[in-house]
């Protein structure tokens, strides 16, 4: 199986014949998609330094046409790692 981060759901290949898990298919909470705005909100930073962080590969992203999309996993994961950095 082949996670497919545009579609967020699992691809099976041919011939395999298994379904993937519902609730990949579904979408947990924190597999939901931000745009930059969101993510900006969340991190409280301006949305160009969010994007400015997602083109230097510090911030796990991707690009769905010109705008970039964040996995709130990968945001709590990264908000998570600046409140240890911090406190340290």
């Amino acid at each position: 199986m082949i996670y497919s981060r545009k579609r967020r759901f699992l691809t099976v290949p041919r011939g395999a014949g298994t379904s993937p898990p519902m609730a990949t298919v579904a979408g947990d909470k924190e597999d939901r998609l931000l745009n930059s705005k969101e993510v900006a909100q969340v991190l409280d930073l301006s949305p160009d330094t969010v994007n400015e962080l997602a083109r230097k590969s510090v911030l796990p992203a991707f690009k769905c046409g010109r705008q970039w999309r964040f996995r709130t996993r990968d945001v709590l994961s990264y908000k998570r790692e600046l409140w240890s950095a911090t406190a340290a």
